[in-house]
């Protein structure tokens, strides 16, 4: 991803971002999925601690966890399916960025709501629609499994937006839930 397309999801992540979400100082912040290879670090990241948040991360991919395990930004680093995961706390947000098209879209709902019972914000971001990825460098989480369009995360009672066009290389959905207050 070139630097211009990540100001690009900055700025659409800055103008859907409520603002109480802006401000992360003494705020707690779960990252799902990450690695650093291709020269980046977990996309977005930069933005969140910039804002203040203690950032954990979760991660399922064994040789992911071991890079991670030198980034000491990183709160907490927990080796594990977000499926499957209980946390002992309440997180302020949970970011899925680049994610859900990993999973089959039958099992995103119910993560959502999964989410919505330890977070009090929810913030996915996929490819604006579809987008083939096969197994990268070994890891098999990393095929995509399901296409996501704005309107799919509406159904699940998201604010959504996209920038570029549905199907096309460099396309972004961001979708935020908040909860109610």
């Amino acid at each position: 991803m070139n630097h211009n397309t990540e100001l690009a999801r900055q700025d659409q992540l800055e103008a859907l971002i409520p603002a109480y979400l802006k401000d992360g100082y003494g705020k707690r912040m779960l990252y799902v999925g990450g690695h650093l290879r291709y020269g980046r670090n977990l996309q977005m990241s930069a933005y969140f601690r910039a804002a203040g948040y203690t950032i954990d991360v979760i991660e399922v991919f064994p040789d992911n966890i071991v890079q991670l395990m030198n980034i000491k930004w990183i709160g907490r680093l927990i080796e594990g399916d977000v499926r499957l995961f209980l946390p002992y706390f309440t997180y302020d947000l949970v970011v899925f960025w680049h994610g859900p098209e990993h999973l089959p879209k039958e099992e995103v709902p119910t993560l959502l709501d999964k989410m919505k019972t330890y977070a009090n914000a929810v913030i996915f971001a996929t490819p604006n629609g579809n987008y083939t990825q096969e197994e990268v460098y070994g890891n098999p989480y990393e095929k995509h499994e399901s296409t996501w369009y704005v309107e799919d995360f509406v159904k699940l009672d998201m604010a959504a937006s996209a920038i570029g066009n549905p199907d096309e290389e460099n396309g972004n959905i961001i979708a935020i839930w908040t909860k109610p207050s």
